[in-house]
Formats: C-alpha cells, structure tokens, sequence
C-alpha cells in the first residue's frame, strides 16, 4: 500500500447543476454519507447530461453496478455550496486517505472517487465514469460550479489531467500526483530515457479552452522515478505554452500518494493562489 511522502517545502449546464438538489424517487439518502464520514454510494440509474462529450470517451453506464467512494465534510450542510474533487486513481480500488479529510473539510470540499478505474481499464471508461461520478454529485450537493477539481495518482494522474483538458467547460483545476502528460512531445531535459511517456493528443479548441480556464498543478519529488518526465512537461509543456501551472516540488517523494500539506497548497494555487 502505497504510504504518504515526506515533505520538505511547500458552462451554463453547470450552473443550472449546482443549485440542484435531489429529485422526487431519487435514491435513498441512507446510501450516501452524512456530513464527517466517508463510504461506499451508488447513485441512482438516470445517466447525466454531457454538454459538450469529446470523442474517445464512455458517457453511457449502468450506474447501479457503479461504486463512488464518496466523503462529505462535517462542515457541509447544504446551506453553502462547497467545492468538488474528483479523484482517480491507478489501481482499481482506492480508500480516500484520512489525512486529507482535514484538508478537505478546511477547504469546503467534496470528494469523490470512482472504482474500478485503474490503470487495467480503458480510458474511455475511467475518463468518463469519473465525469459521469462528477456530474451526478452536483445534482445530489450543493456544489460551486468554479471549484470543482479533478486529480489523481500516476496513471490515474494522466487520466484526470486529460479529462481537464477535454472538459473545462466544467473543470476549473487538476491536481496531479506522479503522473503527467501534454498534447505533443516536449523537450527531453531532465527524463533519463527516450521514452515516449507523456504525449496524449488533445482537439486544439479544447486546448485552447483548457489553457484560459484551467488551472494545472504536479507534485512529484527526486525519488519519484517519474520525476524527470514531470518535470520536462511541466517546463517543456505547461510553462513554454503559457498555461497557469504549478510545480510542488517535493524533494524526498518517491512515486506515491502526497501527504496533506502539498494537497492543500495544491489546493490553494487551483483556488486562484500562488
């Protein structure tokens, strides 16, 4: 199991969506978590509405099969719309690690983790699952449409980043932990092989979306054997083309889940901080 690293340093649908509540005969509120818990939901069958789908990607699931592990803030009660994180990661079973839920509630946000998403599963399926799991959370809570974030851990990490990219028109941020991909390749600097990890093309208007709406940031660290990669995407890719973007540069990190305190200045710099 992976542990958390040591840490040195630092759209008109959709607002129609985010003051939803749930309809008439929608599933039961026992299924869900109450505010202070996190567990296992299944939302109901009724598949939502993809304003703008890409190509590529599965937006049609038998969401009653579907598992969301889903965490609520105690501090959420439905008065105030709190953010949304939706997080993917690399194996197909994820528990939401209980030094963020801290972090989550100080910051007023929602989490949701889809399953069966890893890095075995197609990419049609992990990407549109975890939109699909996004969607249906902002008609269950009251959900801020300009905070709604997405991320992820290694393989994990290059799915959400790709569907910020693909999706902005709901995606305000991405948050991604030892994982990282850009549209073409970029210049080999820091990477310690020729590999060609990392290029994931994107349709140029989603770019061009993604880079005036989207704020990305990577955490990585010296001992994440990723590191050199992220780190030529990050200079070579995100920074060169002028996208809003933040390295969280932890020097003694391997290729693990981050601890509380770069999340949260991950969190920070996605809410419009630096």
């Amino acid at each position: 199991m992976r542990q958390p690293g040591v840490i040195i340093s630092e759209c008109v649908c959709l607002f129609a969506l985010a003051v939803g509540r749930p309809a008439a005969g929608a599933e039961s509120t026992a299924s869900f978590p109450p505010p202070g818990e996190v567990k296992p939901a299944h939302f109901d069958n009724a598949l939502p509405h993809v304003a703008s789908p890409a190509a590529g990607i599965d937006y049609n699931f038998d969401l009653t099969g579907e598992t969301f592990e889903i965490f609520v803030p105690r501090n959420y009660s439905g008065k105030e719309a709190f953010g949304l994180f939706v997080f993917m990661d690399c194996s197909d079973s994820m528990t939401l690690p209980r030094e963020w839920m801290a972090i989550l509630e100080k910051e007023k946000l929602i989490c949701v983790i889809p399953q069966k998403i890893g890095n075995d599963q197609p990419f049609s399926r992990r990407v549109g699952l975890a939109l699909v799991g996004l969607l249906k959370t902002v008609e269950r809570y009251k959900v801020d449409p300009a905070r709604i974030y997405t991320g992820g851990m290694s393989g994990g990490a290059r799915c959400s980043l790709q569907l910020a990219f693909l999706h902005s028109d709901v995606i305000a941020g991405n948050i991604s932990i030892c994982g990282a991909n850009f549209y073409e390749p970029v210049p080999r600097i820091h990477a310690t092989d020729n590999s060609d990890y990392g290029v994931w093309p994107v349709p140029p208007d989603r770019i061009a979306a993604a880079k005036e709406k989207v704020r990305f940031v990577f955490i990585s660290g010296a001992r994440d054997f990723r590191y050199g990669k992220i780190r030529d995407i990050y200079e070579g890719g995100f920074v060169k083309n002028g996208f809003q973007a933040r390295l969280i540069d932890q020097p003694n990190m391997g290729h693990q889940m981050c601890s509380s305190e770069p999340l949260a200045a991950a969190f920070h710099f996605v809410d419009g901080g630096r």
